[in-house]
């Protein structure tokens, strides 16, 4: 059955497997977000999520929002966190962000935003 119409996702991610940047951080953590950010932690990318709210999953009861967890994949959540400036003139962009505590600067070969309008 698998052919033109029909892809397996096992052969998606084999096939994308040599295209994938080592690192992507992902803007807003809604259902596209978090779906990007397991389909590319799959591939073997090094992802972190950043979302501007206190939750990820947001528009999801926050019951069930806490309890995903990303630990053991290796994704980086950053909550109550926003993106300030965004500088990608070098090698890599460099991604500002605001914390609740700290300001930091993540270096990434992508940044991918799955912001709403």
């Amino acid at each position: 059955m698998e052919g033109r119409k029909f892809i397996l996702v096992k052969k998606l991610f084999k096939e994308n497997e040599k295209e994938c940047e080592s690192q992507n951080i992902i803007l807003a953590t809604g259902a596209i977000g978090v779906e990007f950010a397991y389909f590319y932690n799959t591939l073997g990318t090094k992802v972190t999520l950043i979302e501007k709210l206190a939750n990820i999953l947001p528009t999801v009861d926050s019951e069930i929002s806490q309890q995903l967890s990303f630990k053991k994949s290796g994704i980086e959540v950053l909550t109550s966190s926003s993106v300030f400036k965004v500088d990608p003139s070098g090698k890599d962009i460099k991604v500002s962000i605001k914390g609740p505590k700290q300001e930091r600067i993540i270096e990434t070969d992508v940044v991918l935003s799955a912001v709403y309008p």
